[in-house]
């Protein structure tokens, strides 16, 4: 499957679930709390990428239902590399130093 099958693919899950913009749901805010209580952070997200844009389905310390382009963000290029996405310092990354979140 090409990137671009697969990017098709995800979009159309992500849609066919009927979750975009639904609003708070407390399936998808449970799973942000408990990673933030698991990691001790002060932000966590559950985003859908679709359509070359991320939505953000659930937040803990941030903007909860906002949708950014997809190449400014962290999951999109998590969702798009094959192997774990490591930053050691968000600020010294050039890709993602700019973006609100860092």
């Amino acid at each position: 499957m090409t990137q671009l099958d697969a990017a098709a693919h995800r979009s159309a899950v992500v849609e066919a679930l009927g979750v975009l913009g639904s609003g708070p749901e407390e399936r998808f805010d449970r799973i942000t709390r408990m990673t933030q209580e698991a990691f001790g952070v002060p932000l966590t997200f559950l985003n859908l990428v679709h359509d070359g844009l991320v939505t953000t389905q659930s937040t803990f310390g941030w903007h909860q239902g906002s949708s950014v382009p997809a190449s400014e963000q962290f999951c999109a290029t998590t969702v798009l590399s094959p192997e774990p996405l490591v930053i050691p310092d968000t600020t010294l990354d050039p890709r993602f130093a700019h973006t609100a979140a860092v």
